[in-house]
């Protein structure tokens, strides 16, 4: 193949997935900005039961780490 089919061809492809792109919907907004639980008192009880139930045992009461890692760091550096 010449090297000019060759860039031909490349442009296109590029041209193509480019059109792809930004053919995509637009980012949706933050999650907290559209969470319909934030300030829900029965959401959040419900989660704090789930978390005891689920996760407590190897993450610990205050998600610091117990058998399984640490849980606060692991948001802060998210």
């Amino acid at each position: 193949m010449t090297r000019f089919r060759s860039a031909v061809l490349s442009g296109f492809a590029f041209v193509g997935f480019g059109a792809l792109l930004l053919a995509q919907a637009p980012p949706a907004q933050h999650p907290a900005a559209s969470n319909p639980h934030l300030g829900n008192r029965e959401s959040i009880r419900g989660g704090m039961t789930l978390y005891r139930v689920r996760c407590a045992d190897c993450h610990g009461l205050d998600a610091t780490g117990y058998r399984g890692p640490d849980l606060i760091a692991a948001m802060v550096y998210a």
